[in-house]
């Protein structure tokens, strides 16, 4: 390993190299599956007469010879002194997500793709960030699938990101240039693989297990609602001094209202006034009130186009053959038609209807990171072909400035 630290102070464009000042045996970089931050710790030792010393919004990066290991800023100082004047600098650093946190979207947008959608995110982004030096690009964003609507209210860039990929059980992140990767499940693949005599890893440092107590193999999904193409009328005849009407229907508009033929003004109940409209509708109480009370044999005709309680429910045969019946509900407001509640579904199956698969391996190797496809094939251990996992978790623990080991945790592909 020859590792190095460079870092930028908040308002400069040069880096400077810092790795003289480092205690090495403080230095821990985790990097977690995906859209999870990944973050950066250090102590720097600096003299107390030194005129340098890090401050928080400094940018850090951190090479394994020519290849970034690390992107982001020092978000958090802790500042010690010892007895001989020196000064001690814990800092604490988040990736390149720490400005994407900083900036709020308030956008609607209707049948558009994904891609499109990040898009307009990060160039929204951009307008904040770029004059501080930092501009997101999306050159890895992998995700052509139309969304019919989707709206955010003020809500963080990241948390924007993060709906997105569960709509479609996608993964993203921020990589160390401040591209956006947003991809399918398995769809990166790691820089090297592990064989018995690969060399990639340190050989008794592999451990895998399996475990079924996360089994979901009946899923049911209930999802918004969605509104019928075709109109629904429901006729009633009033008795006498009647002021109100339950409705069979839960309609998704302002409903069409007659009586004896003749149609009524409608209003919101709870935001129009009775003296205003002849009839209030409340969608909550799937209810009408009448302004004034009708005679006994008034017909009343109500009518519009109904919505619907989106379900769906899919099952693993095979799984539930072998392991038995495990349900799993999932409630989600913003999937509003029936196949993407089906999609839905079949992806919580996918992912957890066979037994969970985890292991962790040691490495000098760097290179590899959380949301990567891994094979691993072990005549020894019995695994006669290469199996794939998603690589799930990665800290690297640093002894010296050149002596480090890599921890690399993974899971099996259909179990993230």
């Amino acid at each position: 390993m020859n590792i190095s630290i460079l870092i930028r102070p908040a308002g400069s464009v040069t880096f400077t190299e810092r790795k003289a000042l480092i205690d090495w045996s403080s230095v821990d970089k985790e990097d977690v599956l995906t859209s999870q931050t990944d973050t950066l710790a250090f102590t720097m030792k600096i003299p107390a007469t030194a005129a340098y010393g890090p401050t928080v919004g400094d940018e850090v990066k951190m090479y394994d010879g020519a290849t970034q290991i690390f992107g982001g800023f020092i978000t958090y100082i802790n500042q010690r002194i010892d007895g001989a004047g020196l000064f001690y600098y814990d800092c604490s650093c988040k990736d390149y997500t720490h400005l994407l946190d900083g900036v709020l979207i308030k956008s609607t947008y209707n049948t558009q793709s994904i891609n499109a959608i990040i898009a307009d995110i990060i160039n929204q982004v951009n307008v904040f960030t770029t004059p501080f030096g930092v501009t997101y690009t999306t050159v890895n964003v992998n995700c052509p699938l139309v969304i019919d609507h989707i709206q955010f209210n003020y809500e963080q860039a990241t948390k924007c990101l993060q709906q997105l990929a569960e709509t479609y059980i996608y993964h993203w992140y921020v990589d160390y240039a401040k591209d956006i990767h947003f991809f399918a499940n398995a769809a990166e693949v790691a820089p090297f693989n592990l064989t018995d005599n690969s060399g990639n890893y340190i050989f008794n440092s592999l451990e895998i297990s399996h475990d079924i107590t996360q089994l979901r193999n009946y899923v049911f999904v209930r999802g918004g609602k969605y509104k019928t193409t075709a109109s629904r009328t429901e006729t009633y005849v009033a008795t006498a001094g009647q002021t109100s009407q339950p409705l069979a229907n839960d309609y998704a508009t302002t409903p069409i209202v007659k009586i004896n033929g003749v149609t009524q003004s409608v209003g919101i109940d709870g935001t129009d006034s009775p003296l205003t409209f002849q009839v209030l509708w409340n969608a909550n109480l799937q209810s009408i009130t009448f302004s004034s009370a009708l005679s006994s044999g008034q017909t009343i005709t109500i009518a519009a186009q109904p919505q619907f309680p989106v379900l769906a429910l899919q099952k693993d045969n095979p799984s539930i053959a072998s392991y038995g019946t495990f349900q799993y509900k999932i409630i989600d407001k913003r999937i509003n038609t029936v196949p993407h509640a089906r999609d839905r579904a079949q992806a919580e199956i996918q992912n957890w209807g066979d037994p969970l698969i985890e292991g962790t391996f040691k490495t000098y190797r760097s290179g590899l990171r959380s949301g990567q496809l891994i094979s691993i094939q072990s005549t020894i251990r019995g695994i006669n072909i290469a199996i794939f996992y998603v690589v799930q978790k990665v800290v690297l623990k640093m002894f010296s400035q050149s002596d480090g080991i890599w921890q690399v945790d993974f899971v099996s592909v259909f179990g993230i």
